[in-house]
């Protein structure tokens, strides 16, 4: 299972300590982590705002690009 596979499935059978631990396994296999202390919270509430911003304008750029293609269609 993907990351976000064994993140969905753990919302919804959240005593599944062997999913949990599947998950667990495989975010800490990956490369370029990094951890925050509790001082650094936030920085990382920073990052978490950011990246909320960057997937809002993406969303809407996305949606701009859908209605400009639509527009963009003539029927003969």
């Amino acid at each position: 299972m993907s990351k976000s596979q064994l993140k969905a499935y753990l919302l919804e059978h959240r005593n599944d300590a062997e999913v949990f631990h599947a998950l667990m396994d495989k975010i800490a296999s990956e490369p370029n982590q990094t951890f925050y202390t509790v001082k650094e919270v936030g920085k990382l509430q920073e990052l978490i705002e950011d990246r909320q911003r960057l997937k809002l304008v993406n969303n809407e750029q996305l949606s701009i690009s859908d209605e400009e293609t639509d527009n963009s269609i003539q029927f003969s």
